[in-house]
């Protein structure tokens, strides 16, 4: 259902979410102690036959807990399989991640809720015009901002508004997808690559936080012979130049797009919109 790793260049750590009732959760901390022994896996049961382990986080800055979000709780665990909290009975949650190092967030139903973990309890930041099927905390803004997606609407919300503005998004896309979950990715350049459906076919838009404009469409290579994959596991990945691509998994097959941004160094959206022209 989801995989997670630490860190994105050079994995050290996995996480991976499966379906079943049995063993759904595996845990691989993919490195060496002095004999050169790989550290043994660990294999994890949560739920049972009829649970969904929809998404799930490594804590991005030290690596050492993670997040799961299932149909019917969100889980607080360390890297080494033991679990540090739970909040139960909670609506389905398809989408979770780590706002800062402490500070769990996830969508519940048409809600997002900020979990404290050294405080224990999880409470309603603020709500989403449809029930979520997206989550992610924007990268380089310091975990104030969380992009979030329902089947027809992308949107992006600051966690420190005011009260009576919390619902209100800064800015929002207007997409088409018609899975439980949408597959997208938010680079560090605040590109969002995310995996949405032009008529029948599969297709994948990528939007500019700077803009608030759609930048791009990609369509599948020719040789993928059968059209009708949804592509899942978009990531924006650097190589070892530092040149940003984006990939994904369409079916069999991991698919790269060579990405150039062209306006990168355009520091306001009125000199980006103008070069656009």
């Amino acid at each position: 259902m989801s995989t997670s790793v630490w860190p994105y260049q050079d994995p050290q750590k996995l996480l991976i979410c499966t379906t079943g009732g049995r063993d759904n959760v595996y845990i691989d901390n993919i490195q060496y102690d002095g004999l050169l022994q790989p550290q043994a896996p660990v294999f994890l049961t949560f739920g049972d036959d009829d649970t969904t382990l929809w998404d799930s986080a490594i804590e991005p800055t030290t690596g050492t807990d993670a997040a799961i979000a299932t149909s019917n709780e969100l889980i607080h665990l360390s890297m080494d399989g033991r679990v540090l909290g739970q909040i139960t009975n909670s609506p389905e949650s398809r989408a979770i991640d780590w706002l800062n190092p402490t500070t769990i967030v996830a969508g519940t139903a048409k809600n997002v809720v900020l979990w404290d973990t050294r405080a224990g309890g999880a409470a309603q930041r603020f709500a989403h015009p449809g029930t979520i099927t997206g989550l992610q905390t924007v990268p380089g803004t310091g975990g104030t901002q969380v992009l979030v997606s329902s089947n027809h609407k992308l949107s992006l919300y600051d966690v420190r508004m005011a009260k009576k503005d919390r619902d209100r998004s800064l800015l929002s896309f207007p997409i088409l997808h018609e899975s439980p979950q949408l597959p997208f990715s938010v680079s560090a350049q605040h590109l969002v690559a995310a995996a949405t459906k032009q008529g029948a076919k599969n297709i994948v838009q990528v939007f500019s936080l700077r803009t608030g404009r759609e930048v791009r469409t990609l369509k599948p290579p020719e040789s993928l012979k059968d059209g009708s994959r949804i592509p899942s596991q978009l990531a924006w990945r650097e190589d070892e130049r530092g040149t940003t691509y984006l990939q994904a998994c369409i079916g069999d097959r991991i698919v790269k797009w060579c990405w150039e941004d062209y306006f990168e160094d355009v520091t306001t959206a009125d000199e980006y919109l103008k070069n656009l022209k």
